[in-house]
């Protein structure tokens, strides 16, 4: 498989994209949940990687777009917790 499209990579690059604006908060979950949970081989991080993304996943599961929801079920985070997630897994990534 190219490396541009590994399950790693595809998780970097859905970092950049939701820092960037060009994917929403939704999409974002959605998709890092997926390759994470799905595709990606655990053991092809390094451990910092791991850390990060291990620890982002847990978090962002928890997404809700609804602040209704969110209100009622307090596990639930928003778009801004998201954001703040995401600037977490990105500085354990910048320890590399």
């Amino acid at each position: 498989m190219n490396n541009e499209f590994s399950p790693k990579a595809r998780l970097l690059s859905y970092l950049d994209l939701f820092l960037t604006g060009k994917m929403g908060a939704q999409t974002f979950c959605d998709s890092f949940e997926h390759v994470y949970n799905m595709e990606l081989d655990k053991a092809d991080l390094s451990p910092v990687e791991a850390k990060a993304f291990s620890g982002l996943f847990d978090k962002i599961v928890w997404y809700s777009p609804f602040e209704e929801e969110r209100k009622t079920i307090k596990n639930y985070i928003g778009e801004n917790e998201v954001l703040a997630e995401v600037h977490i897994a990105m500085s354990i990534l910048r320890k590399k």
